[in-house]
């Protein structure tokens, strides 16, 4: 049972333009500690994550997908679940999984609905329940909603229709007071020793708040799926030893600086 946790233990991974298959290129950087034990058995794991490709939440280069998981959640899930969260089966009627373009996804030989069955049996091999796995999908599709929220230019002032269905959706599925998350998208506050000063952004920079919401929120969401999910599941320590291994080659096809419009953040 160690063993098969480890193996099924492989957050973060997206298609890019130079790999193309599941779970292959690797869109985070870990440190995997593999604990043997005196017959050299594989008896557990310890994960540390400390870099995400967090831009591809939000942008894809042509012909590339976000992350796997996406597309996996909307071929996979069953109606009723879709329903609750207000998805469909149409990746382009997400602004955040239209940037890669039509030849982005399918990938050629690989079936997200499948993907998405295999990916729930290995949560739950790690120790993931099924209740919070569906907490999980919840926020993602949240932030698939959040990504189609509307912001236009009135002047110099950005606008957010109180009527906008997705803003509606994706703060319902984050539990989180719509009025004041639309103010605090599309506003920003300056506090002095004497006063609070609130100002009105523009479209533009709305739109970048909007976006660092979902970034940072998919950051954490990864985070601790794997400081206090994964790791926890994985580790054993009696009668092993630690043999620590620097997983160099995680990130296969591009490094970080490489990236057009690339966000990597640490997380450690």
């Amino acid at each position: 049972m160690p063993k098969r946790r480890v193996m099924t233990t492989r957050p973060g991974s997206a298609s890019t333009s130079k790999c193309d298959r599941m779970f292959v290129s690797v869109r985070s950087e870990l440190t995997n500690q593999i604990l043997f034990d005196n017959s050299n058995e594989i008896v557990g794991a310890r994960i540390r994550t400390y870099l995400l490709e967090r831009s591809r939440l939000v942008y894809q280069p042509e012909s590339e997908r976000n992350y796997h998981i996406f597309y996996q959640l909307l071929a996979g899930a069953p109606s009723k679940e879709r329903k609750d969260l207000s998805l469909g089966t149409d990746h382009d009627a997400f602004a955040y999984l239209a940037g890669g373009g039509p030849s982005s996804t399918p990938i050629p030989g690989v079936d997200d609905a499948k993907e998405f069955r295999d990916t729930q049996t290995a949560l739950s091999t790690v120790g993931i329940a099924v209740e919070r796995q569906w907490h999980i999908f919840r926020i993602l599709a949240a932030l698939l909603h959040l990504g189609n929220v509307k912001i236009t230019q009135s002047r110099t002032d950005a606008v957010l229709s109180d009527d906008d269905p997705a803003l509606a959706l994706a703060t319902n599925l984050l539990g989180l007071p719509a009025g004041e998350f639309k103010k605090w998208t599309i506003k920003k506050q300056l506090v002095t020793r004497s006063e609070k000063i609130v100002t009105a952004l523009g479209s533009a920079q709305a739109s970048v708040v909007r976006d660092s919401v979902a970034k940072f929120v998919y950051s954490c969401l990864f985070d601790v799926s794997i400081r206090l999910r994964l790791t926890p599941a994985v580790l054993t320590r009696s009668g092993s030893w630690a043999l620590s291994m620097r997983a160099s080659v995680v990130r296969v096809d591009l490094g970080p600086n490489e990236l057009p419009n690339s966000s990597v953040s640490s997380t450690s």
